[in-house]
């Protein structure tokens, strides 16, 4: 074991912190050997938190009441520090009474952290803290069948219906869950409500940054250069924790639309390239099944979008401009004479012979037959 290592495992000893060292997207065993199934953090998670953290970022990583740190230590390394009990809840009570105070505990710990590995000072690094998505997305199975003090659980709800939105620029499903949301987490609360100190500003920031976090990765997964997602995101949590928040509702608007204006600019000027790309993909594959996930996949855009973006250089969905190719290349085919229907059928990816009827029929009008008897009759 190297001196950097075997002093950290002396500090995790100590201290009675886990330490895991995460490499290439993977975690592995804690510095003392144990196994980090309890850590509970997906390859998805941790590629989101490593961009976050290339970007030269200590990550706060909050999973419901816990909260986990990451610190990179060289390219494609961090590591994982699970900070003990006593820490776990002097950070919690900590954030209710001095927010600022706590984070710079944590931040300090990170220093620290780093300080040992590298036997140098840490570097100056921003903060942020990060949701796992699995506490954002586990009520998005549910309906809003919620009990009365279940409002952050109904905020992770709809924080997940408008980041999907964003993805094929929907906006008159984000303005609906907007609406639905205006009053989740109302200012105007009866002061003898237990539910009181929920609505303190530390509480409503945290929400404030997960629906940052949760918009910009839905972005960057929709075609939005990771450098300008993540120059947002930087700017938009600093300003979160540098001003008092006066309408929880007016920011989360704030911050949904800056993010939505972004993608539509973005895709705007590139819309242009991405259709070509799209179209030139499917009559190069008219032969495959094209599913529009695959063409998606295939030409690096969000499957939401692409149908939005073609339409508007093509006047067509991806569909329709799928059978009518498909059905100029039957054309040929039916014209040769030398291939029957159900060899048509195959060769053009139909799911059989019926359905390449049907679409036959309704891009032309008449029957694959009766278009081959129509040609041969002439």
């Amino acid at each position: 074991m190297t001196d950097a290592k075997q002093n950290l495992k002396l500090f995790s000893e100590i201290t009675d912190q886990k330490i895991f060292l995460i490499q290439d997207g993977e975690i592995g065993h804690s510095l003392d050997g144990d196994d980090h199934d309890f850590v509970l953090i997906d390859s998805e998670d941790i590629a989101r938190i490593a961009r976050l953290a290339s970007l030269g970022n200590d990550i706060l990583i909050k999973n419901g009441d816990r909260i986990m740190l990451n610190i990179p230590i060289e390219s494609k390394k961090s590591l994982l520090l699970v900070p003990n009990e006593y820490i776990q809840r002097d950070f919690h009570s900590g954030l209710s009474s001095n927010s600022e105070k706590a984070i710079l505990k944590v931040k300090q710990l990170a220093e620290i952290v780093y300080a040992i590995y590298s036997n140098t000072a840490a570097p100056i690094r921003h903060l942020l803290i990060y949701w796992l998505k699995n506490e954002s997305k586990k009520t998005s199975d549910r309906k809003q069948t919620f009990k009365k003090g279940s409002k952050e659980e109904i905020f992770f709800f709809y924080q997940e219906q408008i980041a999907e939105s964003l993805q094929g620029l929907d906006e008159k499903r984000i303005i609906k869950n907007l609406n639905e949301m205006k009053y989740l987490l109302s200012a105007k609360e009866d002061s003898r409500s237990e539910v009181v100190e929920q609505y303190s500003q530390s509480y409503l920031k945290e929400l404030l940054v997960s629906l940052i976090c949760s918009l910009a990765d839905h972005a960057i997964d929709s075609g939005l250069p990771f450098n300008q997602a993540a120059k947002m995101r930087i700017e938009l949590i600093e300003s979160v924790y540098q001003n008092e928040l006066l309408n929880f509702y007016t920011d989360v608007k704030t911050i949904v639309w800056e993010y939505f204006e972004a993608l539509k600019g973005y895709n705007r000027e590139n819309e242009t390239d991405i259709a070509t790309i799209c179209r030139h993909y499917i009559d190069t594959h008219l032969t495959d099944k094209l599913a529009l996930h695959d063409i998606a996949e295939n030409c690096n855009v969000s499957k939401q979008s692409i149908n939005a973006t073609f339409k508007s250089h093509y006047d067509m969905t991806v569909k329709h401009y799928i059978y009518s190719k498909k059905i100029a290349l039957a054309k040929n085919l039916l014209a040769n004479n030398k291939k029957s229907l159900q060899e048509i059928s195959n060769y053009l990816s139909f799911v059989d012979k019926s359905y390449f009827v049907k679409i036959f029929h309704a891009v032309t009008g008449m029957t694959p037959k009766q278009y081959r008897h129509q040609l041969f009759d002439n």
